[in-house]
C-alpha cells in the first residue's frame, strides 16, 4: 500500500478475452490434474490439498461463477481421492491428524470457493456501476454541450421581473418547462407559487435580497408543472440597473436540469450500495486513487482497530496500524505497485488491532486502467490469515518435532531417493552403521554399505523399487558383526528405510529355542527313567529271590547274578536321566564348597593321573550354597572326568570359587537367572576345548564326542538337570586347543554350614515281621512283587491302585499299622497328599513313601519330607528293612542301594 488503497477490476478487452478463452479454462483444469498427480506422490498427512486453493482463486479472472463451482467442487473432490492414492503417511502421524489433514482442505477449499463466488458477483456489480457510472458521465457530457449550444442560441428558458409591476415574464422555453401555453406572463406571486412548497421560502429570500442588495443568485430548486409533476431547475438571476428613471428588472434563466439530479442520485444511490456491500463482506475492503493514496475503507477496520475513519484516511492515514517491522517493507512495495502502474498488488504485513495484540493480514488489489492503459483506480481487499499463519507455524513446529523425533527413535531411519542416493539418516542409524551424516548424504546406499552388493538383500530391497511393495527382512552385516532387521518402504520418488539392531534378540531367541528343546528333553529322559525304576524294582526283587532258591546250582545262580548286575548299571543310568531332567528328589542343605572341594581333593588327583596339575583358586569369604552335597559331588566328579579326557597329554585343572550379584540387568547370557546372590564354582582345564559349532549341544543328553563305547553322554547332561534343579544355572566357554570353562552358579544360602550329624541309632536287630500294610502303587509290576515279598515276610498285605482308593480301603480296615504308597499316582492324589489324609484320619498309623522320582511332590523343601522314602528301584532286603524300621517308629530314610 501507500498513501491510498482502493480495488476495481476493470479488465481490459485483452485480459476479458484471454481469462474468458476455452484455453484458460483447459489450463486451469489441466494445473488441477497435475496437483492430484503429484498427491499420489506425497505422503497422507500433509497439506497437499491446500494446493488447489490458488487454482480456484485464478478462476475469479474469468468472471463465471459456475466455473468457479465446479472448479472448486473439482478441487474438493480430487482432495478426497487424493486420500487413497496417496502413499501411507509417517509412523509418528496418527490416523486422526491424516484424516483432520484432509477435512481442514474441504473445509478451505469450500471456503474459498464461496469467497471466491462472491468476489466474482461483486466485481460484476462493481462493473455494472462504472459502466452506469461511465453512462452517467457522457449524458452529463452531452448535456453541456446542448447547454452551450443552447446558450449560443438561446435555447435556454430565460425570464425577467419588473421591480416595479412585480410580473414575470418568460421564455417559451420556460413555458415549455412548467408545461404551461407559450407567451403566458404571471405575476411573481404566481410564479414563486409554482415551486415545491420547500423551496419558496429559498426563492422569496434570493429574489428579495437581489432585488433590495443587488444580490445575484443560482439555486436548485424544484418546481411543480401544470400538470403536478415535480421537475428539478436550475433558476439564476441578476438585477440589471436601469437608466435613470428606467424602471429596474431582474433578469435570469431557468434550466431544467431534472435529468441530472437523476443521475447524481443514481450515482448516490450507486455509491450507497458499493459501502453497504464492503461493509458485508468477511473482510477489509478499500479503494484508492490513481496515486495510490486510500480514500475508502469498510467499516470493519475501524471496529477492529478502534481509530477512525478521518485518521484512516487522512494524515499517517492506515499505515499507522502496520506492525513496526513491517512498514518499511510493506510501503516500499506498495509504492513500487504504484509506480510501475502494476496490473495487481499484494503483500502480507500484521495490523495491530484495538487489544494491542497484532493479525496477520493478506492485502490483495487489481488497478482499473482507461483505454491507454493508465491506472484510474485500485479496488483491494485485506483477509485475515491469522489462522493460516498459526497453520504454518505448527506445520513448521510439527516438521521440527517429527526430524527431532526420528532423531530420538530407537530404530535407525534413513530417506533415500529414488536413484538410492542418502538425503536423510538420524542418530541411531549413524550409530549402526559407524558412520556420520556428514559422510553418507548424498552417497548411494550400495557405496555406503559395501557389504550388501552381491547379496540377498540387495535383492530384497530391488524388488521393493520393482514392486512399489514394502519388505522386511534380516541381515547379518559380517564388517559389523550384526544382524540387523531391514524394512523398506517406497514412497513415491523415495525409499524410507528402517533398521533395528536385532543381534541381542537373535542371541536369546537361540537360548530360549535350546532351554525349551533341553526342557523337553529332560521331560522325556525323567520319564523313561521312572518306568525304568519300576521296570528295574521287579528285575532286582526276583533276582534276589532267584539268588536264594538257586544258592545249591552254581550255573543258574551265576546267571541270577548277572541279572542283578545288569539291573544294577540300569539303575545308575536311571539316576543319571533323573538327574538331568530333574526329577531326582534333593536334599539341599548350606554347603561350605571349599571344604567340599579340599575334601574331594585326593579322589580328584586319583581320578585325573599324576600327568595333570590341580590349581584351587578358592575365595577366602565364600558364601555357602544351599545345594545337595551329594550330588554337587557327582556333578564335580563329572566335570573332572570330562577335564581328564579333554587332556590326554596333561594340562592343569582349575577349581576356582567366587561370589557373585547379578541383577536384571546383568549381562544377557545369564537372563535365565533371577536377580540375586550366587556361589559360582568354576572347573576350567587347558585340553583341546570344543567345537564351538556344537558348543550348544554339550549339555544334551547321550551327545558326546567321545568315541564309540567311551562315554554315555549323560555326564554333562546330569550337571545340567542337577543346577537347573538346584535353582542355578550352568554356563559353558570353551575354544579349541585352548580349553574349556565350566561356570555352575549355586543359589546363596543364608544359612551357615550346619555341623556333622551325629551318628545313626543302630538299627533293631529284630524286625518286627508282623502287621497289616496297605500298599497304594498304580504299576500292577511293582504292585504284585512288593505285596508278594511282604507276605512271603509274613505281613498282612491290602493293595489299592491310586489314593483315592487307598483311602477308602483304609476308612474300612481299621487294622492297617503302616500305608506303603508311591509317590507318583494317577487319579488326582498324589502319594504325599495320601500320607497327610491318613494321619488326619488315622493319626497312629505309620507311612512309607516310594517313588522313582519326585516329580514336584516335595519341591525339593526338606521340611516337607518327614516320612521315609524308599527309591525306586530297591531290592527285597531294603523293602524289608525299611517297612520294619516304618512299623517301628523310626525316622529314618531310606537310600537307593547301586
Amino acid at each position: 500500500m501507500g498513501s491510498r488503497l482502493t480495488a476495481a477490476w476493470l479488465p481490459r478487452s485483452h485480459w476479458s478475452g484471454l481469462f474468458a478463452s476455452p484455453v484458460w479454462h483447459l489450463l486451469i483444469l489441466l494445473l488441477m490434474l497435475v496437483v492430484f498427480a503429484a498427491d499420489s506422490y506425497t505422503q497422507l498427512g500433509f497439506a497437499h490439498g491446500m494446493l488447489y486453493a490458488p487454482l480456484i482463486l485464478l478462476t475469479v479472472t474469468m468472471l463465471n461463477p459456475k466455473f468457479v463451482v465446479y472448479s472448486a467442487a473439482l478441487g474438493i473432490a480430487l482432495t478426497l481421492a487424493g486420500t487413497f492414492i496417496s502413499p501411507p503417511a509417517p509412523e509418528s502421524f496418527g490416523i486422526g491428524y491424516i484424516w483432520a489433514n484432509r477435512l481442514l482442505a474441504v473445509i478451505t477449499l469450500a471456503f474459498i470457493g464461496w469467497q471466491s463466488i462472491r468476489v466474482v458477483r461483486y466485481i460484476a456489480h462493481m462493473q455494472n456501476v462504472r459502466q452506469s457510472i461511465q453512462r452517467s458521465r457522457n449524458q452529463l457530457r452531452d448535456h453541456l454541450r446542448l447547454l452551450n449550444i443552447a446558450g449560443e442560441v438561446a435555447l435556454f428558458g430565460g425570464w425577467s421581473l419588473s421591480l416595479e409591476s412585480h410580473q414575470v415574464v418568460w421564455s417559451d422555453e420556460v413555458a415549455e418547462i412548467l408545461n404551461l401555453p407559450k407567451g403566458h406572463s404571471p405575476s411573481l406571486e404566481e410564479a414563486i407559487n409554482f415551486f415545491h412548497g420547500q423551496d419558496r421560502p429559498r426563492v422569496n429570500d434570493a429574489i428579495r435580497a437581489c432585488m433590495e442588495h443587488g444580490k445575484p443568485f443560482d439555486l436548485e430548486l424544484r418546481i411543480l408543472s401544470s400538470d403536478k409533476e415535480p421537475r428539478w431547475v436550475r433558476l439564476a438571476g441578476q438585477k440589471l440597473l436601469a437608466a435613470q428613471g428606467a424602471t429596474a428588472y431582474i433578469y435570469g434563466a431557468v434550466q431544467d436540469i431534472s435529468r441530472y439530479k437523476d443521475v447524481e442520485l443514481d450515482l448516490l444511490a450507486s455509491e450507497m450500495r458499493f459501502r453497504q456491500l464492503a461493509d458485508a463482506m468477511p473482510m477489509i475492503v478499500w479503494t484508492a486513487n490513481s496515486k495510490g493514496q486510500i480514500d475508502f475503507f469498510s467499516k470493519d477496520v475501524t471496529e477492529l482497530t478502534g481509530v477512525s475513519m478521518d485518521e484512516l484516511l487522512y494524515g499517517d492515514g492506515w499505515i499507522q496500524l502496520v506492525h513496526p517491522d513491517d512498514v518499511k517493507r510493506t510501503e516500499e512495495k506498495w509504492q513500487q505497485a504504484v509506480a510501475e502502474n502494476a496490473a495487481q498488488y499484494q503483500d502480507e504485513f500484521r495490523i495491530r488491532y484495538k487489544s494491542g495484540e497484532y493479525h496477520w493480514y493478506l492485502s490483495r488489489s487489481v488497478a482499473s486502467k482507461d483505454a491507454s492503459g493508465k491506472t484510474i483506480k485500485w479496488f483491494g481487499s485485506a483477509v485475515d490469515i491469522q489462522a493460516q499463519k498459526k497453520i504454518q507455524q505448527n506445520i513448521q513446529d510439527l516438521a521440527t518435532r517429527f526430524e527431532q523425533t526420528l532423531d530420538q527413535l530407537p530404530d535407525g531411519f534413513l530417506i533415500l531417493t529414488h536413484n538410492w542416493q542418502v538425503t536423510y539418516i538420524n542418530k541411531e542409524a549413524e550409530t549402526l552403521l559407524g558412520q556420520q551424516s556428514a559422510e553418507m548424504n548424498g552417497r548411494v546406499l550400495w557405496n555406503v554399505c559395501a557389504s550388501l552388493n552381491g547379496t540377498q538383500a540387495k535383492a530384497h530391497m530391488l524388488e521393493a523399487e520393482t514392486m512399489d511393495q514394502p519388505v522386511r527382512f534380516e541381515h547379518y552385516f559380517d564388517d559389523m558383526g550384526k544382524w540387523l532387521s531391514i524394512s523398506l518402504y517406497p514412497s513415491g520418488d523415495r525409499f524410507n528405510l528402517m533398521l533395528r539392531d536385532i543381534t541381542e534378540q537373535r542371541n536369546m531367541a537361540l537360548q530360549l529355542q535350546h532351554a525349551q528343546r533341553m526342557e523337553a528333553v529332560g521331560q522325556l529322559t525323567g520319564g523313561l527313567a521312572h518306568d525304568f525304576n519300576n521296570l528295574l524294582t521287579v528285575i532286582q526283587g526276583n533276582a534276589d529271590l532267584l539268588q536264594e532258591v538257586l544258592d545249591g546250582q552254581p550255573e543258574l545262580l551265576a546267571l541270577a547274578e548277572l541279572i542283578q548286575k545288569a539291573s544294577l548299571k540300569g539303575s545308575r543310568l536311571t539316576q543319571q536321566l533323573l538327574a538331568f531332567g530333574r526329577k531326582q528328589t534333593l536334599t539341599p542343605e548350606p554347603t561350605n564348597i571349599n571344604r567340599l572341594l579340599l575334601e574331594s581333593k585326593l579322589l580328584i588327583s586319583r581320578t585325573l593321573g599324576e600327568h595333570i596339575n590341580i590349581r584351587f583358586d578358592l575365595d577366602d569369604k565364600l558364601w555357602p550354597a544351599l545345594i545337595d552335597p551329594g550330588q554337587l559331588e557327582g556333578a564335580l566328579l563329572n566335570l573332572v572326568i570330562n577335564a581328564r579326557d579333554a587332556m590326554p597329554d596333561g594340562g592343569t585343572l582349575t577349581l576356582k570359587t567366587t561370589n557373585l550379584q547379578f541383577s536384571n540387568l546383568d549381562n544377557s547370557k545369564y537372563h535365565e537367572l533371577p536377580a540375586g546372590d550366587y556361589v559360582m564354582l568354576e572347573v576350567a582345564d587347558t585340553g583341546v576345548g570344543i567345537d564351538p559349532c556344537i558348543l550348544e549341544q554339550v549339555f544334551e543328553p547321550f551327545f558326546t564326542t567321545k568315541g564309540a563305547g567311551k562315554g554315555t553322554g549323560l555326564g554333562l547332561s546330569m550337571v545340567f538337570g542337577f543346577t537347573k534343579q538346584s535353582g542355578g544355572h550352568v554356563a559353558v566357554e570353551s575354544e579349541s586347543e585352548k580349553g574349556t570353562k565350566i561356570m555352575m552358579y549355586l543359589p546363596r544360602s543364608r544359612e551357615e554350614e550346619r555341623d556333622e550329624p551325629e551318628a545313626e541309632a543302630l538299627r533293631p536287630d529284630s524286625p518286627k515281621t508282623e502287621g497289616v500294610i496297605l500298599l497304594a502303587e498304580d504299576d500292577q509290576l511293582v504292585r504284585e512283587f512288593a505285596s508278594a515279598q511282604l507276605r512271603l515276610a509274613g505281613y498282612q498285605v491290602i493293595t489299592a491302585e491310586n489314593g483315592p482308593q487307598a483311602l477308602t480301603l483304609l476308612e474300612q480296615n481299621p487294622q492297617v499299622d503302616l500305608l506303603f504308597t508311591d509317590v507318583v499316582m494317577p487319579g488326582g492324589m498324589n502319594g504325599r497328599e495320601l500320607a497327610q489324609h491318613a494321619k488326619a484320619l488315622r493319626p497312629l498309623v505309620g507311612v512309607l513313601l516310594t517313588t522313582g522320582y519326585a516329580d514336584g511332590a516335595f519341591d525339593n523343601n526338606p521340611e516337607q519330607m518327614e516320612e521315609p522314602i524308599l527309591h525306586k528301584p530297591y531290592r527285597r532286603d531294603k523293602l524289608l528293612e525299611e517297612v520294619a524300621m516304618a512299623l517301628s517308629g523310626s525316622t529314618g530314610q531310606g537310600q537307593a542301594d547301586v
